[in-house]
């Protein structure tokens, strides 16, 4: 059996068209629909039995106070309800195709695997149908490098960056969970693969066979990343390079190079001791040193909360 977890916040609008999607695969095995809702306060819920009152999907709902950021604790919470062998991870603003399941679950004939897939993108509009545009074909695609990276990362000495959380599955086992500590948006899926990998001898396999439709909304207004909702907010800045320093500390031996490009963009004023986002002009001296000492100065820690109910 598959577990499909899909992790939500706010995404009313994207998540009826992936449960859409989902009532028409086309799957020869047993699986179900977990959604795990990361404080959602709009009708997510009503949304979840409408579907369920349809009769074709096999779906349950989990939610967790907003607490902040929580996609790592979010998916475990459907990780401990799940019946299926196999963990199907997508985000709330996904969308597959009707063999998405099938393809998923027949990789995992091979033990000790992450099945990465790739993601194709698409933007649209407030005034925009988005179930009638994918219904008719008419949704404009927009493929970026991202695929043809994630191949190479998979080929590369760091193959846990392949993995992205919004798409992702692997084989039920006592060591797949999510590190709770990771508070904020960032990092807590490459620590998932690098764990999976460098402790228990996972394999990473990209395949663009795998391929979702990640929907970007002109209007940002339920974008569930907090840094891009939040451009240049310093709260979501800080709750990112809280879980840099927490990726280090946990594994010191990893090499992060290629993970922390990102830290780049962000910049400390010298004279607020604020930090503030600019991707334009990258700042060279932003490194793990650089913010572990702001962070030493600031007194300021990471401490997870952990608060969920199910329904």
């Amino acid at each position: 059996m598959t577990s499909v977890i899909i992790t939500v916040f706010e995404q009313l609008r994207t998540l009826e068209v992936l449960l859409e999607c989902l009532e028409e695969q086309e799957c020869p095995f047993r699986w179900e629909v977990l959604i795990t809702d990361d404080g959602s306060v709009t009708q997510t819920l009503d949304l979840v039995r409408r579907f369920a009152r349809r009769g074709i999907l096999d779906i349950r709902y989990v939610w967790q106070e907003n607490c902040g950021f929580r996609a790592g604790t979010a998916r475990n919470n459907g990780i401990r309800l799940a019946r299926g062998d196999v963990l199907l991870f997508l985000d709330g603003d996904m969308l597959v195709g009707n063999d998405f399941v099938a393809r998923h679950t027949l990789l995992h004939e091979t033990p000790r695997l992450l099945g990465c897939g790739t993601r194709t993108f698409t933007l649209i509009g407030e005034q925009d149908d988005l179930a009638d545009l994918r219904r008719q074909g008419k949704l404009k695609l927009i493929r970026t490098p991202e695929s043809d990276k994630l191949h190479v990362a998979d080929q590369s000495p760091t193959p846990w960056l392949a993995l992205l959380s919004c798409n992702f599955s692997v084989r039920r086992n006592p060591e797949v969970h999510f590190d709770e500590g990771f508070v904020g948006w960032g990092y807590e899926d490459h620590e998932f693969a690098y764990r999976l990998m460098h402790y228990h001898d996972y394999k990473v396999v990209v395949s663009s066979d795998l391929d979702a439709i990640h929907v970007s909304l002109k209007t940002a207004t339920d974008d569930w990343q907090p840094l891009r909702k939040q451009n240049g907010n310093e709260q979501a800045i800080v709750s990112l390079l809280r879980n840099v320093l927490y990726f280090a500390d946990l594994h010191p031996a990893a090499d992060l190079t290629p993970a922390l490009l990102l830290l780049q963009t962000f910049h400390l004023d010298p004279v607020t001791d604020r930090w503030f986002r600019d991707i334009k002009t990258p700042a060279a001296g932003t490194t793990i040193a650089a913010v572990r000492e702001w962070f030493g100065r600031h007194n300021l820690n990471l401490v997870p909360v952990t608060t969920a109910t199910q329904q």
